[in-house]
């Protein structure tokens, strides 16, 4: 990607007293597991291995054609609890996925987006590899799939207007194939709107592109900035919030905007708190407008 090469020339002027600093892998998954419920199950010592595996399958692939430096990797925080196990060694478990990429010109990151996932459920049997295959659906595997894809489509849609559009399209390709192989979770015929059929189905549509677009200018025009210029930055998050208030007005549910805010909400609230009253009370209504739902944290904005 075009913009991502100018990126990285800017940060590694930014970090260039890190000269130790290495090409990396474009993914830095960091899992935690929990079989505390699992309780009276014996001989399952193997799921141990659950975390390493998952970890090795998203670090050690290549996931794009692009160069990320260490210092510029997306962080993914990974909580699979597991709650029960039948004798073929299926599991049905909880899972949440956090994603995150640094801010520009500080040691800080920023929450890209997180998704929970209340009942995943796959098969996992020792010794197990996992083979990276789009085409085929894989309980495992193709979970993990969907979230490299949005990660890295959170992530380029921060550096670039609408430049997360082809993970996007590959996270829409992985739903269709698992779908079409029955998957759970993975078809429009469930209970809620909000699963990854929905998700990437608003992320793909046209009608969210304002609000992608003003994802875009949050990230690279107003986080970036931040440490250089305060008032430039705060300016631009303003008009980037405004811009995905309107879209959220204006479409037909709430889903990606509630996705960001509860993301974004302590953020939010941080990059205003040290601004001038006057912006700081505009923020505030802006905000209680738009999320409403995190109006605790908002309110120390008047």
């Amino acid at each position: 990607m075009l913009n991502r090469f100018f990126y990285n020339f800017f940060f590694v002027l930014a970090f260039s007293g890190l000269s130790g600093s290495v090409i990396a892998q474009e993914i830095k998954a960091n899992v935690t597991l929990d079989k505390s419920q699992l309780t009276g199950a014996t001989g399952i010592n193997y799921v141990d291995d659950i975390k390493s595996v998952i970890e090795r399958y998203i670090n050690e692939h290549k996931w794009t054609n692009d160069t990320y430096r260490e210092e510029e990797r997306i962080v993914m925080n990974i909580q699979v609890s597991l709650l029960s196990i039948d004798g073929s060694s299926n599991f049905e478990s909880a899972l949440i996925v956090t994603a995150e990429r640094p801010i520009y010109n500080s040691t800080s990151q920023s929450m890209l987006f997180q998704f929970s996932e209340p009942s995943w459920k796959f098969n996992y049997t020792p010794n197990r590899t996992l083979l990276n295959d789009p085409l085929q659906y894989d309980d495992l595997a193709t979970m993990l799939d969907y979230y490299v894809m949005l990660a890295l489509g959170y992530d380029g849609d921060s550096f670039a207007e609408l430049g997360g559009s082809t993970y996007f399209r590959r996270a829409q390709n992985i739903v269709d194939v698992a779908s079409a192989a029955g998957g759970t979770g993975w078809s429009s015929s469930t209970s809620t709107l909000k699963n990854r059929y929905f998700l990437i189905s608003r992320l793909n549509d046209p009608n969210y592109d304002r609000f992608r677009k003003a994802y875009y200018q949050y990230h690279r025009k107003g986080l970036d900035l931040f440490i250089d210029n305060q008032t430039t930055s705060r300016n631009n998050v303003m008009e980037a919030l405004k811009s995905i208030y309107e879209n959220k007005r204006q479409t037909a549910d709430t889903f990606v905007f509630d996705m960001f805010f509860n993301a974004k909400f302590r953020e939010l609230a941080g990059i205003f708190g040290d601004a001038e009253q006057q912006q700081r009370i505009q923020a505030y209504q802006l905000l209680s407008q738009a999320d409403p739902s995190h109006l605790t944290e908002y309110d120390k904005l008047r």
